[in-house]
């Protein structure tokens, strides 16, 4: 579908380096008149960063420059910029083994990090804080925010927390977790107490940064919805993504289909289920007087165009975050994300 008319019908386009090639001045001068929001990814899934990061190194000046001049050009127009930041899927800090994800074979992904690891949790939360008070953004919206699936994290660090919370000996395995009646549901529920405790810091030092800087910023934890992992009760179970609990720490960003990317066509089982996921999503959301997002890949025609206004509505978000293409890697998260990886031991 024609950007142009995605956009006048309210999207909000996500951009990056790359598709840019370096330089929003052409995209701006394109469509800048009918935007009201713009996403950019800051962080992309190799790890670079593009702003001055100590966290997320830029890999180059042009990688340095990219968010300053598009924060300068779209704030000077009065653009919203939503800032997209993927948290664990990272292939530079899962270049050292001592950071990576380990599946329960215990073979280790070189793209995803853990997201128990003390000094993950750490370097995350000052990037954050980096963003939170550079005053070059209005919105964060972290993705990949929770395990890979339920098959992950058996690395030493995750053994060795849950062995002590669980008074089990080491080593733990999948198998040991479906031993004993229960203890499967405490490994679901602890890695959510993980992953919220991470984002409850995050949370927090995001709202002092800004308020450091007089600047306030949103920032919004996210969750994946998908038909092949089962939506939101998926999310739970797979990675550690609590909807409700994370919508009394925040705001919530909800990827639809991230994994079996098609939008869910009308009357159709799929879109019923979805439906009523986002549905209980609203409710969440009103209750804790929180701001919702939506995510999708791509939206390719007028049906799935108003498909996802009717997502949009049922959720009550307050809009449509759209990628332009699929990052390079999308075949490896896909795989792992459905856990198909695990087939290949």
């Amino acid at each position: 579908m024609e950007l142009l008319t995605v956009i006048s019908r309210g999207v909000t386009p996500v951009i990056d380096f790359k598709s840019m090639k370096g330089d929003v001045k052409p995209f701006l001068a394109k469509y800048g008149g009918q935007l009201n929001s713009i996403g950019i990814v800051v962080k992309d899934e190799t790890g670079r960063g593009f702003f001055q990061s100590n966290v997320a190194p830029p890999a180059s000046p042009d990688h340095t420059k990219f968010l300053y001049s598009a924060s300068d050009l779209f704030h000077s127009i009065g653009i919203r910029i939503y800032a997209i930041v993927p948290a664990f899927l990272d292939s530079r800090v899962a270049r050292e083994p001592r950071f990576r994800t380990t599946n329960r074979f215990g073979k280790q992904n070189e793209r995803f990090a853990c997201p128990t690891n003390a000094t993950n949790q750490a370097n995350l939360a000052k990037l954050f804080e980096e963003l939170a008070s550079s005053k070059l953004v209005d919105d964060i919206v972290v993705v990949d925010d929770g395990y890979v699936r339920r098959d992950y994290c058996f690395c030493d660090t995750c053994q060795k927390e849950f062995a002590l919370r669980a008074k089990l000996p080491l080593p733990i395995r999948m198998e040991t977790l479906n031993s004993k009646q229960g203890l499967f549901d405490d490994w679901i529920m602890w890695r959510t107490e993980v992953v919220n405790g991470l984002l409850d810091t995050v949370t927090k030092r995001v709202a002092e940064a800004s308020a450091k800087v007089q600047k306030e910023v949103n920032f919004y934890t996210s969750v994946d919805l998908d038909e092949r992992t089962k939506y939101m009760q998926g999310a739970l179970q797979n990675f550690g993504q609590d909807v409700e609990k994370m919508a009394k720490l925040g705001n919530v960003a909800i990827r639809i289909q991230p994994w079996t990317p098609i939008i869910p066509a009308e009357r159709t089982p799929e879109h019923g289920k979805m439906l009523n996921d986002l549905r209980a999503i609203s409710n969440y959301l009103t209750d804790y007087n929180r701001k919702g997002v939506l995510l999708v890949w791509n939206i390719e025609n007028e049906e799935e165009l108003e498909t996802t206004k009717d997502m949009l509505k049922a959720s009550s978000s307050s809009a449509v975050l759209s990628f332009q293409s699929f990052p390079s890697t999308i075949g490896a998260q896909r795989d792992a994300h459905l856990g198909l990886d695990l087939e290949a031991k």
